[in-house]
């Protein structure tokens, strides 16, 4: 089954397509910028390895239901939890747009696995399984300015570092109602945070 939508605000459009199979959920969008300005785009995330080395991972999303018939899946900075310490703070690599379309792919197993990186999956953690009937796409970004840096990332070539201050994120959110009987969605049940 395939379900597309598009939405945009001052900065960006964003068009995507969700391939909802049997056993996998695939977005594919695209972002088109609507200004001039450099955009980053919060979307390399990384992923911990066994060894505890940080991987940039593609495919990948950070997976919240939402609100009882919305599974979303981000791109975006995870917010530090509230409920445990943790020794640093997951920030996704982006890419840079410029008058140019940018692509991504996002690809989760069915039933889609809710997942926080601070909160990673584990032998002890407890789910049940719910369905919804909506999936909502969001992506954060941030349009280049003085006070921002980027650095490069060795081995990444498209893919940088954003550092700076008083940095102004934004989101844009895209939403498809999914055709019945809907997507199911493993909710983690024991201590976890929502992104």
């Amino acid at each position: 089954m395939l379900r597309q939508g598009g939405t945009q605000d001052q900065y960006l459009r964003v068009e995507a397509e969700f391939e909802i199979g049997s056993q996998l959920l695939v977005v594919r969008y695209r972002v088109t910028p609507l200004t001039h300005d450099q955009i980053a785009i919060f979307d390399g995330l990384m992923r911990v390895t066994a060894d505890g080395r940080l991987k940039w991972d593609p495919f990948m999303a950070y997976v919240s239901r939402e609100s009882q018939n919305t599974l979303s899946v981000k791109r975006v900075i995870p917010p530090l939890p509230k409920l445990k310490d943790v020794e640093f703070a997951h920030v996704p690599l982006v890419h840079i747009i410029h008058d140019q379309v940018h692509r991504g792919e996002i690809r989760r197993p069915i039933p889609v696995e809710e997942y926080n990186p601070y909160y990673p999956p584990s032998t002890k953690a407890v789910y049940s399984t719910v369905v919804v009937q909506f999936v909502a796409l969001v992506l954060e970004y941030v349009i280049i300015n003085n006070n921002i840096t980027l650095l490069e990332v060795e081995g990444l070539p498209n893919l940088y570092r954003v550092r700076g201050t008083n940095v102004d994120l934004r989101q844009i959110r895209l939403v498809v109602k999914v055709p019945e009987p809907g997507i199911a969605v493993k909710q983690r049940r024991d201590m976890f945070e929502r992104v």
